[in-house]
């Protein structure tokens, strides 16, 4: 019941198409950014310009997220595009998610909407994305109710205002604005977009799934409950036989060679002795 991705871009492609692992929206035109080492296996480099990627119309709807993992680059300045649908500009019609006000570095996370007359800008606290490492970035955005929600290494840092009728179904571009404003310098990686508003939880489990995954999800050693040896005991008592045994699934079949299909029953297992004959079998799966 949950909405489902929009784009999912993985990252680790040389050449056009860039896929989307939702298949809705392949990016088959920009110009190809390189394949590097990522966070998760590839990732690609944006070269402040030269390299960016064209996902086509993608509709976000009224209520979405987009993140991504970025990892800027030490000369990177001013504003850095991650995703946008507009050509940039603080009152044109478009949404898009940056990282650095406009001629700074002050290392804050901002999400950018206009209407064509007007817009709004909310910004993160500043100071938590630095150069030449990995970073989270997530913004949540509910249009209906102008409202958005900024995450950095998945702890909320910002929230603020959006507009309310910001386009919502425009050329998507990732690594800058639609021409070519603010391009991003630096290495992305599982750059998404979700329909639907992520709460703290999920972006948390998002960021420590890939930031902390050696200690974010622990594994018990798995255990055999099968004794062993296995056997099938079948005996008679009357006009009944009566099958045992340890553990596992009985299963029977009308010929030696199957097709067996399971019982279900537990040992022990009374059955009248009457019709077509049957063969018995118990199948178990030991580690």
């Amino acid at each position: 019941g949950l909405p489902g991705f929009e784009v999912v871009y993985h990252l680790n492609e040389s050449t056009f198409p860039y896929l989307d692992s939702t298949t809705n929206y392949p990016a088959l035109a920009g110009v190809a950014p390189t394949p590097v080492q990522g966070i998760v296996g590839y990732g690609e480099l944006f070269n402040g310009g030269l390299d960016y990627l064209d996902a086509g119309d993608v509709n976000v709807g009224n209520q979405f997220t987009m993140s991504a993992w970025v990892n800027l680059s030490a000369n990177a300045s001013s504003i850095q595009t991650v995703w946008a649908n507009g050509q940039g500009g603080y009152n044109t019609n478009e949404v898009g998610m940056f990282i650095n006000s406009y001629n700074t570095e002050d290392g804050g996370l901002l999400l950018g909407t206009g209407d064509g007359t007007s817009g709004q800008q909310p910004e993160s606290m500043p100071g938590f994305i630095v150069s030449d490492s990995w970073h989270l970035v997530t913004a949540s955005v509910d249009r209906t109710a102008g409202a958005v929600r900024l995450y950095i290494d998945g702890t909320q840092e910002g929230a603020g205002s959006a507009m309310t009728d910001f386009a919502t179904n425009s050329d998507m571009n990732l690594g800058r604005f639609t021409k070519g404003f603010a391009p991003f310098t630096g290495i992305v990686d599982e750059a998404r977009i979700y329909g639907g508003i992520e709460d703290s939880n999920w972006v948390s489990a998002e960021y420590n799934t890939v930031a902390n995954y050696s200690t974010f999800s622990t594994y018990s050693t798995v255990t055999s409950t099968i004794t062993l040896p296995i056997t099938l005991k079948i005996r008679t008592v009357g006009n009944q036989a009566i099958l045992t045994w340890p553990s596992g699934i009985l299963q029977s079949a009308s010929t030696v060679n199957g097709l067996y299909n399971n019982v279900s029953a537990t040992s022990p297992y009374t059955n009248t002795i009457s019709g077509v004959q049957q063969y018995y079998r118990v199948q178990a799966q030991i580690p």
